[in-house]
């Protein structure tokens, strides 16, 4: 997401002039050890969480809300909706995007255990 500059500043130690294109990498601003404790892990009760996912000010995303309440409700029913869930993940099948912009995974393949899986014993 390009941004152009309207006064010549300086970012990170680069020299950025007026008129100049620069662009906005969110998926590295989100993962910054300065702004978060623990950057590289998922923290969903982080407080406070400056990302900037959603964008800011006049750019912030129309369409956050609806993101929040999906994923609200996505985490209520793998929560809360399956008995005593024990999800798994094997990070060698996972496949990011090939965005440089945002960091995201293609797919997130889980595998479930139910409870009555868990707890059959072998006769013996």
């Amino acid at each position: 997401m390009p941004r152009l500059a309207s006064e010549a500043l300086s970012i990170g130690g680069r020299r950025v002039e007026a008129g100049q294109r620069a662009a906005v990498a969110f998926g590295p601003a989100n993962r910054d050890p300065v702004a978060f404790d623990r950057p590289h892990q998922l923290t969903v009760d982080r407080h406070p969480n400056p990302h900037l996912s959603f964008g800011r000010g006049i750019h912030h995303c129309l369409g956050a809300q609806l993101m929040r309440l999906e994923l609200h409700a996505a985490l209520e029913a793998i929560l809360h909706g399956l008995p005593d869930p024990t999800l798994a993940v094997n990070e060698q099948q996972l496949t990011w995007s090939a965005s440089h912009t945002i960091r995201g995974l293609s797919q997130l393949p889980l595998t479930w255990t139910p409870p009555n899986r868990r707890r059959a014993r072998m006769p013996g």
